[in-house]
């Protein structure tokens, strides 16, 4: 008896875990369903980096400065660099978008050899960006 007693709690708790778990993994896969991605093309995307003004900064100060633009589709990256090919030292701004929340992201990041072949890098969050393209001599350091 005490053995029926047992196999019937375990079953009833087995069955318990189940449901909780169903329930569970319905309402979480509703919530994935739920999350829209806002989709932007490439030209929607670079006219939205073309705004900022660290991107403009770079082309004004840094006119032959190359470009690398990678987009997919639940998100966006861009990448503006310049290089001083006596020195060795980079100067890179790279802008990015998550298309869960269309938040434009980014950072600015100097990269100097060092004449023992050590490389330093700079980095400044894309607020300062713009500020820091203007200003900077990490180029010719």
């Amino acid at each position: 008896m005490v053995m029926l007693k047992s196999i019937a709690y375990i079953t009833g708790i087995t069955i318990a875990i189940m449901i909780f778990g169903l329930i569970l993994f319905s309402f979480i896969s509703g919530m994935v369903e739920q999350t829209e991605y806002i989709e932007m093309t490439e030209e929607e995307f670079m006219e939205r980096v073309a705004e900022h003004p660290a991107y403009a900064a770079m082309y004004e100060r840094f006119p032959d400065a190359v470009e690398e633009v990678n987009l997919g589709k639940r998100g966006g990256e861009v990448s503006v660099g310049h290089i001083n090919m006596d020195t060795g030292n980079s100067l890179v701004l790279k802008m990015s978008y998550y298309a869960s929340n269309s938040h434009l992201d980014g950072q600015i990041r100097c990269n100097v050899q060092n004449p023992d072949y050590h490389v330093q890098d700079m980095y400044q969050d894309l607020l300062f960006a713009a500020s820091f393209i203007k200003s900077t001599t990490c180029l010719d350091d």
